[in-house]
């Protein structure tokens, strides 16, 4: 493992190595410090608070020391190309950490140093991912047939096309395990690309931005979105909220999930019913992010 740009870099034994890497650090609150002392990029070209605050968490507390791309004080200003800028940054690290608005840029730039990719557009955000199912490991068992339903702005969203990729190498990995998706959105949010990628039971048939929809599904995990309004433009607002009320008429061991930040999608009555874990993903982003970084820099 010498970057981490999608989920496809990783095989299930990998991603297994990293939550249970993760366990460790979540549980053990002494880390032993390291002899070696690596400096680490931290290179967002698009705002971010918990992706962004995680990684720097995760890096003082593993003792390390990282630099931060500052666009407004940089030479991009006076014109510099975005590879010499990040060619530029790999002179003083030992790791690039990037998130750009740019699907493309691990096509279109050469990295020399290791790489993980923090979102690049709409296409993945496979921390996120790894995050997510270090949550649902809390509750769930990936052998079972889970049912997971996604909320919301499905085609723009590079956190849900990470997490159903991961899913996916479960869902294949497991002799007799069928995992079932149901997509709740407008039809111009939804992705009947990735749908027809997907090798598993779609429920149901026709797609829908009806709530009611998981009342008839029943799902183990509800993963909701924002609208990713600054990516496409929209003519009304298409949120689909979900507020306690609609919460408690799901089974007690659903868990309804949330990459954040949102908007009005998750009402603020839901945040304190047990079935609410997207502040525990935000918790859990900081030891996904730590084991990551220590199995890029130390164990390979």
């Amino acid at each position: 493992m010498n970057k981490l740009i999608s989920i496809d870099d990783l095989t299930v034994d990998e991603i297994n190595d990293i939550v249970k890497l993760a366990k460790y650090f979540k549980e053990n609150k002494q880390i032993k410090r390291l002899d070696i002392n690596p400096v680490i990029g931290i290179m967002f070209f698009e705002p971010s608070t918990r992706t962004n605050y995680s990684f720097q968490t995760a890096i003082h507390k593993l003792g390390f020391k990282f630099i931060e791309y500052n666009h407004d004080n940089s030479s991009s200003k006076k014109g510099e190309s975005l590879q010499d800028t990040i060619s530029t940054f790999e002179c003083y690290c030992d790791l690039i950490i990037i998130r750009h608005p740019d699907k493309n840029i691990f096509n279109d730039i050469v990295f020399s140093k290791p790489v993980i990719n923090a979102g690049n557009g709409p296409e993945e955000h496979p921390t996120q991912a790894l995050l997510d199912l270090f949550t649902i490991l809390d509750s769930k068992d990936l052998s079972d047939n889970l049912k997971i339903s996604f909320v919301g702005d499905i085609i723009c969203s590079r956190t849900i096309h990470s997490l159903i990729k991961l899913l996916e190498k479960y869902n294949n990995h497991y002799t007799n395990t069928n995992y079932t998706y149901n997509f709740v959105g407008y039809s111009e949010l939804l992705d009947k690309h990735l749908e027809k990628s997907l090798n598993t039971k779609i429920y149901p048939d026709i797609r829908s931005h009806d709530l009611n929809n998981l009342i008839e599904f029943q799902p183990d995990i509800i993963y909701t979105t924002r609208i990713q309004k600054e990516r496409r433009h929209f003519n009304q607002d298409q949120n689909i909220v979900i507020d306690n009320e609609f919460l408690e008429k799901m089974p007690e061991d659903t868990i309804l999930m949330h990459p954040l930040p949102r908007n009005n999608e998750i009402h603020t009555s839901c945040d304190k019913n047990p079935r609410s874990v997207y502040y525990e993903q935000m918790k859990n982003g900081v030891y996904i992010r730590m084991a990551i970084i220590y199995k890029l820099l130390i164990m390979d």
